[in-house]
C-alpha cells in the first residue's frame, strides 16, 4: 500500500524531447496560470463532523496496530496528508466497509473494496473528486498516449498527500526519464515563483484556523481568480487553460505585477 505505483518505470513518450511542445517558453507559462487558478482554490475544507468520521473509521485504527509497516504506514502518512482535514478516508479511495472490525465485512468486495489499485484506474480513483485534472491529463503525454504514467500517486504520492509544492514536479526517477533537466529547471523556477505567495499565505491560514478564527468561512467568501480580469469571478474556468498569445500574455501580466 505504501509506496509510489509506477516510481522508476522506464517509457517513451513525447514529452519534453528537443523540438517538442513542451521545450517552448510559452507552454512553461501556459502551464503556470492553471497551476496557479487550482493552488489558489484548492480543495474544498470539509466540516469538523466529516473529519470526525475520517479519523474514527476502524480502517484506521485496525491498519494503525498492524505489525506489517507496509500495512501500517499509510495511517500515519494520511493522518499529515491533506485528505484528513478535508474529510477524506480510506474508504473513499480504496472502497470496503469502515464501520466493522471484521476483516472480512472490511474487505467485502460487494461493498467496493478494491484494495491496492491497478496503475491504469488510479486516475478515475482520484477523478472521482479531482474530476477536471483527470480531464486535463487523460488527453496530455501522461495519460492516454503514456500509458498512464506518470499518474496521480507517482507525483502526489498516495497517503501522504500534500498541497501542490514545486518539488513534486521533479522526481529523477520519473520526469528526467523524459525531460531534459534545462527545462525542469525553468520550470521549477516559474513554479516556485506562483506557489511561493500561495504556500505562505496557506501557512498563516493554518495557524489561525486553530486559534479560532473561521478561516474556511471567510475563504468561502472570496472570489474565484481574483486578480486575473478574464476569469475573476466567473464560471467554468476551474482548471481550464488558456490560449498561447493575447489572452495568456494578459494573465500572466496580471499576475507578475501582484508578485
Amino acid at each position: 500500500m505504501s509506496g509510489h505505483i509506477h516510481a522508476g518505470r522506464q517509457v517513451s513518450v513525447s514529452a519534453g524531447r528537443p523540438g517538442s511542445a513542451h521545450t517552448a517558453g510559452d507552454t512553461l507559462r501556459a502551464s503556470l496560470v492553471p497551476v496557479l487558478f487550482l493552488v489558489i482554490l484548492g480543495p474544498p475544507v470539509q466540516t469538523t463532523d466529516a473529519q470526525q468520521t475520517a479519523t474514527s473509521n476502524t480502517c484506521v485504527s485496525c491498519h494503525a496496530d498492524l505489525d506489517d509497516e507496509d500495512m501500517s504506514l499509510p495511517v500515519a502518512e494520511w493522518q499529515r496528508s491533506v485528505h484528513l482535514p478535508a474529510g477524506i478516508a480510506c474508504q473513499d479511495c480504496h472502497g470496503g466497509n469502515p464501520a466493522t472490525t471484521v476483516e472480512e465485512e472490511a474487505h467485502d468486495v460487494e461493498k467496493g473494496f478494491v484494495g491496492l489499485p491497478e496503475p491504469d484506474i488510479v486516475h478515475e480513483m482520484c477523478g472521482s473528486c479531482h474530476q477536471i485534472q483527470m480531464e486535463n491529463f487523460l488527453p496530455s503525454p501522461h495519460g492516454i498516449e503514456g500509458d498512464f504514467w506518470p499518474n496521480c500517486v507517482d507525483c502526489h504520492t498516495n497517503h501522504d498527500v500534500v498541497y501542490p509544492e514545486a518539488s513534486l514536479i521533479s522526481i529523477p526517477d520519473n520526469c528526467e526519464d523524459c525531460h531534459e533537466q534545462e527545462i525542469m529547471d525553468d520550470f521549477i523556477a516559474l513554479t516556485d515563483r506562483g506557489l511561493g505567495p500561495v504556500n505562505g499565505f496557506r501557512q498563516v491560514a493554518d495557524e489561525i484556523r486553530l486559534s479560532g478564527v473561521p478561516v474556511d468561512m471567510i475563504l468561502a467568501r472570496t472570489t474565484k481568480g481574483k486578480g486575473v480580469s478574464l476569469f475573476e469571478g466567473k464560471d467554468a474556468w476551474h482548471g481550464k487553460p488558456l490560449k498561447n498569445g493575447e489572452e495568456l500574455n494578459r494573465a500572466v501580466a496580471e499576475l507578475e505585477a501582484q508578485l
